[in-house]
Order: C-alpha cells, then sequence, then structure tokens
C-alpha cells in the first residue's frame, strides 16, 4: 500500500512537470523547459563479485527551471533512467545450484567470498529501470561576465530524489559451471519486484545563456536508499553514483 502511494505521488509530479510543459509558452522569461540526459559512473563493485565491462547507466527526461532571483533557481528534473552491469559469481556463493528443484532460483543467492577470482564463472546480466523525480536549489557560486543579473555561471546545489523501480531482472550464465547436469538450462532469469527509493543529490553546474535560452553542465552526486530491494547484492545499482548530466532549455 505505501508503494502505491509513493508511487502515485510520483506519477502525479510527472504530470504536474507535463503540465509545465505544455504551458511553457504563457510563462515569463524566467521560466525555462527543456530536454535533459544523464550517464551515472559507478563508484564501487559489490564485495566478492567481479566486474565485466562497463556498466551502462543512462537517463533521459526534461528539465523546469524557475529562476527565483538574479543569483538562484529552483529545478525539477522527471525521467526513465535505464541501468545495466554484468558480473561474475562463484558457484559457492550460492546455497543450491538453480536447477535445483528443491528452492526457486532467487533464494540461492547468498553473499561469501569466492574461493579464488578463477572461481567466478558464473555471469550475471543485471539489468533495471526506473522513473525518478528530482528537485533540487542552486545557488550562483561565482558568475560569468559582467552582467551580475545574467544566469551564467558557477552554480553549486542539493535537492532530493524519489524513483520507482518497475523492472528489476538478473540473467545468470551458468554454462561453464563444471559438472552441470546434461540437460539443465545454461541461463536463468531472476525478475525481481518493483522498489521505491528516495536519496539525496549534491551537485556543481555551469550554466551559460545563448541568447534566450540556457546550457548546463552538471557533476552530481546521488544516495539512494531503496525500501523493498529484494536483489539486495545489486542495491548498489539503481540511481546512486558520481553523475554526469547536460541540459539545454528554452
Amino acid at each position: 500500500m505505501l508503494h502505491s502511494r509513493i508511487a502515485v505521488s510520483i506519477a502525479v509530479g510527472l504530470s504536474c512537470l507535463a503540465v509545465l510543459v505544455a504551458a511553457s509558452g504563457t510563462l515569463s522569461a524566467q521560466t525555462y523547459i527543456g530536454p535533459h540526459v544523464s550517464f551515472t559512473a559507478a563508484l564501487s563493485t559489490p564485495d566478492n563479485f567481479l566486474d565485466v565491462g562497463t556498466p551502462t547507466r543512462l537517463g533521459f527526461g526534461a528539465s523546469y527551471l524557475r529562476r527565483l532571483g538574479p543569483t538562484f533557481f529552483v529545478r525539477v528534473n522527471a525521467g526513465l533512467r535505464i541501468e545495466q552491469a554484468e558480473f561474475a559469481w562463484a558457484p559457492e556463493q550460492f546455497e543450491r545450484a538453480p536447477w535445483d528443484p528443491k528452492i526457486p532460483p532467487t533464494s540461492t543467492q547468498v553473499v561469501v567470498p569466492p574461493a579464488s577470482p578463477e572461481s567466478r564463472i558464473i555471469t550475471s546480466f543485471v539489468s533495471a529501470t526506473a522513473l525518478e523525480l528530482s528537485p533540487t536549489l542552486h545557488v550562483r557560486a561565482a558568475g560569468f561576465g559582467s552582467d551580475a543579473n545574467s544566469p551564467q555561471g558557477f552554480y553549486v546545489g542539493a535537492g532530493l530524489l524519489a524513483d520507482y523501480v518497475f523492472s528489476f531482472s538478473d540473467e545468470q550464465d551458468w554454462g561453464n559451471v563444471p559438472n552441470r547436469p546434461t540437460g539443465a538450462p545454461r541461463r536463468y532469469t531472476d525478475e525481481f519486484s518493483s522498489a521505491i527509493g528516495f536519496g539525496g543529490v549534491v551537485s556543481a553546474m555551469a550554466m551559460f545563456d545563448l541568447g534566450g535560452s540556457l546550457m548546463t553542465l552538471e557533476l552530481a552526486y546521488v544516495a539512494r536508499n531503496a525500501s523493498g530491494d529484494d536483489a539486495n547484492v545489486y542495491t548498489w545499482l539503481p540511481g546512486r553514483g558520481l553523475r554526469f548530466a547536460a541540459g539545454l532549455m528554452f
């Protein structure tokens, strides 16, 4: 029930942003709306897991920005976040192999140290998709140029994060595990339940005036505390980390 109410709140927030986008033509010159893209870097790998390649963690959406004065503004970002990563496991990190019919595959995951790095022969492909809403407040730390009323400058900011992870899956490849039973499937897929996450954002941003429109380049750190994530070994993945973002607003 709590998750349903939070999901509805996020949906209402996204709907409000859509209304603001539709009404932007009637707003004053102090209001800007436009597309926003981001890339979140992985800061660490879960203990006892081995990286396989570079995670893909992209965000696409829209930004609503309202200047409240010459030196500060509020902004709301809303959009879709897509995250994918691959890891290598060791068979001894599972209580039982997933082909054992006595228990479901999701019950086999236990986090224990593998015997050696070379034993990590199970490849796990993790994919998460979420809706994200983030209101933030930004204050100018230094201006660009001599016009004090220009929005150009270097800003620091902080705000909140709320998201709804509606798709979260893990596809495991057990094909290289010795003594795999004849006829046992090579791949197994776990679908995890949806999850609500809350967190905070701190950022540093450079803003440029393009003559009636604004371009922003931002470096932010995103923290997130999941509620209801049942894929515990992957709770580091959704949302959190060092984020690079760019936006263009009109």
